[in-house]
């Protein structure tokens, strides 16, 4: 069991530093777009931009870390990380920002090898808690992002950037010494099969119960990121603060959603998993983001005890249903296709995220709460779709295999 452990709380570590430095820049950047003179459709698209990026090129990595492994694909993403925030420092207008992301995008891989590791070094029975693990790391990334980026800001609108930069190089020397290979080594048959199949679409196909998680996941990403895209600019218009004021309130939520999310995933879900199950943390999650989408509309003018109800409801629910969805797929899927199958269920996460920001975007720029409308409608017909999924089966690789 022990050696179990050790793996794990490594890879927890480096996706942790991974999204310190993700939650260093995450309130800062569409204030930082706006300097550009950025409108909210812009917004929407440079945000929009790094998750097309995903979607394209995640399959391929999350491939390219059944063949060759887990570790060297971290390396890479964490390298191209680094170098992607320098860019965004040095940048000084709309399109250099946007050409950064677009670079960040190609190499953000992180959390599907994460994943992948995960299910390498856990039983299925256990992979709710791995995967809330990775969860709690984003969690206590969107804790210690925020205090850092609102610290660094005092230096200038780009000092952020240099310092999450500053915190990749420190992350890519500290997982290049630690972090061990989880895939056991295959042979050369295995390398020649992996070449021969068919895209990834057919092999996502041919495993029963994958494509009805992939969906429910698509569209509840489609709607949690539209209120990512839109929250600092919601919350400057509706507690009526100056930039600098909403930069500084903005890190203190993703503060407050972070420890959420952390004490969720980190501590509870495993045990809420134990006690109802996957199926079940689905729906109650997707039901209280609805609620929580909903009710950010009505938002009184000024209040920010309101907003700090309405967000923890959302973050709540979304605690729950990121590591049950996962588990679920996880659990579908046999060993030798973890890394390809979570490789294509983040690409399609960042389908969502492609056309969730821009959309948001355009929702806000008609009314600030266009985007918490239309995304609270989304997660109600995400919750309708489960509810009609879940009354079926959802096949897993040590019942039916």
């Amino acid at each position: 069991m022990s050696e179990k452990k050790s793996p794990l709380l490594v890879v927890f570590l480096t996706v942790m530093i991974d999204l310190i430095g993700f939650g260093i820049i995450v309130p800062i950047l569409p204030l930082y777009a706006e300097s550009f003179g950025a409108s909210g459709l812009k917004i929407g698209l440079l945000m929009g931009i790094f998750s097309l990026m995903q979607l394209i090129f995640l399959p391929w990595w999350g491939r390219l870390s059944d063949r060759i492994g887990r570790r060297p694909v971290f390396l890479i993403s964490i390298t191209g990380n680094a170098l992607s925030l320098l860019m965004c420092g040095f940048a000084t207008h709309y399109w250099a920002l946007f050409a950064a992301r677009m670079f960040a995008g190609i190499f953000s891989s992180n959390i599907s090898v994460a994943n992948a590791y995960v299910a390498d070094c856990t039983a299925p029975e256990d992979r709710a808690r791995g995967m809330g693990k990775i969860g709690a790391a984003r969690g206590i990334g969107f804790v210690l992002g925020p205090v850092f980026g609102g610290i660094l800001v005092q230096w200038g609108a780009s000092a952020p950037f240099f310092g999450a930069a500053a915190l990749a190089a420190f992350n890519l020397l500290s997982a290049a010494r630690f972090l061990k290979e989880s895939l056991p080594v295959r042979g050369e048959d295995f390398q020649r099969e992996e070449r021969s199949r068919r895209r990834m679409y057919r092999l996502v196909n041919s495993i029963s119960g994958l494509k009805p998680l992939i969906l429910m996941g698509i569209v509840q990403i489609v709607a949690f990121s539209m209120l990512e895209m839109s929250f600092v600019l919601f919350t400057e218009r509706r507690l009526d603060l100056s930039a600098a004021e909403a930069g500084t309130v903005a890190a203190a939520l993703f503060v407050y959603l972070g420890v959420v999310i952390a004490l969720i995933q980190g501590g509870l879900i495993g045990r809420l998993t134990r006690a109802y199950g996957e199926r079940q943390l689905v729906l109650v999650g997707l039901s209280l983001v609805s609620v929580g989408m909903l009710s950010i509309t009505q938002t009184p003018q000024g209040s920010l005890l309101a907003l700090l109800l309405f967000v923890g409801i959302v973050a709540m629910g979304q605690s729950l249903v990121s590591p049950s969805l996962s588990s679920l797929l996880s659990r579908a899927t046999p060993g030798e296709h973890q890394g390809a199958v979570f490789g294509f269920y983040q690409s399609g996460l960042a389908l969502a995220r492609t056309i969730g920001p821009p959309v948001a975007g355009v929702l806000f720029d008609v009314h600030e709460n266009g985007p918490y409308l239309v995304g609270g409608v989304l997660m109600c017909l995400a919750l309708v779709g489960a509810a009609g999924v879940f009354r079926g089966s959802v096949r897993t690789v040590g019942a039916s295999v």
